[in-house]
């Protein structure tokens, strides 16, 4: 299946540069446009941590 893509570069969230090196190499990058999901993100990471278990370590752990 050939995937769907189109070109409408103001819905691009995330851009996607092939470095040709061995081994491969994909560098992404988000978009100004990206950057405006950063509150919804923000309120999700709030929401884990007010609902996490507290006896859960894990990737929500302060620094």
């Amino acid at each position: 299946m050939k995937p769907y893509y189109y070109d409408n570069s103001k819905d691009i969230i995330l851009t996607a540069k092939n470095e040709p090196e061995i081994p491969p190499r994909v560098e992404y990058n988000i978009t100004d446009y990206g950057k405006t999901l950063s509150p919804i993100i923000d309120s999700m990471y709030q929401w884990g941590r007010q609902h996490m278990k507290t006896d859960n370590k894990g990737y929500c752990d302060e620094k």
